[in-house]
């Protein structure tokens, strides 16, 4: 399954959904952002934020972001990266190195996860508005939104990918993001019936 983009089309990431029943609780991704050259300024990142049913920051301790990529040996090690940045910056990051194909989840309170996989940063070079500004070959990131919720909830929404920033305006100050695009009438029916539909 292709995640849902909200602003542009995502470069070959992909979703594996996690496997769970009717009414069970996981981490399910609402959205995959590929930061343009404005946003990322040279940075090769994956930033994550965990959400509640309403869209609301998660704040758990116990929360970790868990990676890997592909390719990786035992003897190189990923350590489960913490959500524990300022309200003004995304919860948490784990670096895109070259070569890399990222693949990360939400682990820490049991629950299962969706998996974002193939984030990578073997992208064309991409101007910026400025002479010097633009996105390297190799310095790409992404920022990635997953919600705590019950399967097939009517509550929640991939639009709570979007509403993030504009509750949060100092992250697009950090990011430099322009203002979120308006909400789709659509609620996430993909997400909790786990079918892979566009809109």
């Amino acid at each position: 399954m292709q995640p849902r983009s909200t602003t542009r089309p995502i470069k070959q990431v992909r979703l594996t959904l996690a496997d769970v029943a009717d009414g069970d609780t996981f981490w399910c991704c609402l959205g995959v952002h590929h930061l343009t050259p404005v946003e990322n300024q040279a940075r090769h990142n994956a930033f994550v934020d965990t959400l509640d049913e309403s869209g609301a920051r998660v704040n758990d301790p116990n929360l970790r972001i868990g990676w890997t990529w592909e390719g990786r040996s035992g003897d190189q090690n990923a350590p489960p990266a913490r959500l524990d940045k300022p309200a003004s910056e995304p919860g948490g990051n784990v670096p895109i190195e070259k070569g890399m194909n990222l693949e990360l989840w939400i682990q820490g309170d049991g629950l299962p996860s969706d998996h974002v996989v193939n984030m990578h940063t073997r992208h064309d070079d991409e101007r910026g508005p400025g002479a010097k500004s633009g996105t390297r070959f190799g310095h790409h990131s992404y920022y990635t939104s997953i919600s705590a919720a019950a399967r097939r909830s009517p509550v929640v929404s991939r639009r709570s990918h979007r509403r993030l920033w504009s509750r949060h305006p100092s992250h697009r100050r950090r990011l430099t993001l322009p203002p979120p695009r308006p909400p789709t009438r659509r609620a996430a029916a993909a997400c909790w019936k786990r079918q892979p539909r566009d809109r």
